[in-house]
């Protein structure tokens, strides 16, 4: 896998490009803030950037990328495949770019195959979920690099693709930094956050479980929920003697997270699986310790356990609430740790350094002569969709509830979990 821009053209003779990032619902979680921030960032340096969406989600919190890059909304959402697919093609032909990057818009995958050869194209890989990414695994040919979120997936994508080191790389989400600020000193109870869907993958079943563990060892705390509502889980933060400590505050927009995490003193993920988490950069950007489980993905990469995070073991609840007895105990060390995250955050995890690497993988393909790809003339054919697997595609099919009651008995079986729907 690539790690240096050492035999391309490099970053200096590149000059200005015109770059379009692809992605799917603009108010959505994840992805959205992470190339709406790469978009700005790199049409701050010259480029000439647009950030293309299939829909903008309904959620009404979307602000586009800050000036100069342009925010284009296809409006693909709920329209027949074959109107999707015109809809991305004739945009393709009237504004050719040099450089597509598709970061988790489904909608546009068909049309992969069919951009001109001339194009730079990667695709954004956050994890090996089941028949999420096949249309990437299938039209490996036609694209430049597969750009994974992690080191971790990165090897999983060259092992299990059986695909060539040069068709894999690794991009870290990068996020534009707030500015850093002085953190009072914590007087009252430890403050804890979850930021997150309400869904068995991610763990939330287990707050209550945890608010019972430092009950029982008589930490001071509050626990504010963000993410949804659940007349379960609220039953059961109420039976583990919470009720009066953690609250569930409901869905919150993007750029509210941020807010609610400056507050916060810890940041709790208990998830099965993840791939590189924003919610993690977030919190280290806040000064936010976070504490997750080892051995799901992403976070070994990103936390060093004990400087500037915990990471527990998987589903080990009563290791976690020891984790967050001892900062309670300890201010002066959670001030530390905190520091030390702001300090990762940016090392790693700011926007700018994204920006660097993608344009670094941008100019070593630009400048290897050896490079190829197999590409078609032509839009893409009528009635084209993009792959799913059997199992994928049988999943889709069932009722919502039916899903959801399969994550969560996935979710009690982490290896499974993880091979479904795995970082």
């Amino acid at each position: 896998m690539s790690s240096t821009a050492g035999d391309g053209m490099g970053v200096a003779a590149l000059g200005a490009l015109r770059v379009c990032i692809g992605i799917g619902v603009a108010d959505g979680p994840g992805a959205a803030p992470v190339c709406r921030d790469l978009a700005s960032e790199l049409a701050q340096r010259g480029h000439d950037v647009t950030l293309v969406t299939c829909g903008l989600g309904g959620q009404g919190t979307w602000r586009p990328p800050g000036a100069p890059a342009r925010f284009v909304n296809l409006d693909l959402l709920g329209l027949p495949t074959d109107e999707q697919n015109r809809r991305i093609w004739h945009w393709f032909n009237a504004h050719p770019q040099d450089v597509f990057y598709l970061n988790q818009a489904m909608e546009m995958e068909p049309t992969l195959g069919c951009l001109p050869v001339e194009t730079r194209t990667y695709y954004g890989v956050h994890g090996l979920r089941l028949g999420i990414h096949l249309a990437a695994r299938e039209q490996a040919g036609a694209l430049d690099r597969l750009l994974c979120v992690s080191e971790g997936c990165a090897q999983r994508v060259y092992r299990e693709w059986r695909l060539s080191e040069r068709k894999v790389a690794v991009l870290h989400n990068g996020l534009a930094l707030p500015p850093r600020r002085l953190r009072p000193v914590r007087l009252g109870p430890i403050r804890l956050v979850y930021v997150g869907r309400f869904d068995p993958v991610k763990g939330v079943y287990d707050l209550p479980k945890v608010a019972r563990e430092l009950q029982a060892r008589g930490v001071d705390y509050r626990l504010g929920i963000y993410g949804g509502t659940d007349a379960r889980l609220a039953a059961q933060l109420e039976a583990a003697g919470a009720g009066d400590r953690a609250l569930i505050c409901g869905w919150i927009p993007n750029d509210e997270v941020r807010l609610r995490l400056a507050e916060a003193d810890v940041l709790l993920l208990p998830s099965r699986t993840e791939a590189l988490p924003v919610a993690i950069i977030e919190a280290l950007a806040a000064g936010v310790v976070p504490i997750s489980y080892r051995g799901i993905g992403g976070p070994d990469e990103m936390i060093a356990d004990g400087l500037d995070g915990f990471l527990a073991p998987l589903g080990d609840v009563k290791a976690v609430a020891d984790r967050i007895a001892e900062l309670s105990r300890d201010p002066d060390r959670l001030a530390v740790m905190a520091e030390r995250g702001r300090a990762t955050a940016e090392s790693r995890f700011s926007v700018e350094r994204m920006a660097d690497r993608f344009v670094e993988l941008v100019a070593e393909d630009f400048g290897d002569p050896q490079r190829s790809v197999a590409r078609r003339e032509g839009p893409p054919a009528v009635g084209e969709r993009r792959p799913l697997g059997l199992a994928h595609r049988a999943y889709l099919r069932l009722p919502e509830a039916v899903r959801y009651r399969a994550r969560a008995i996935v979710s009690c079986f982490p290896g499974l979990a993880r091979r479904l729907w795995g970082g």
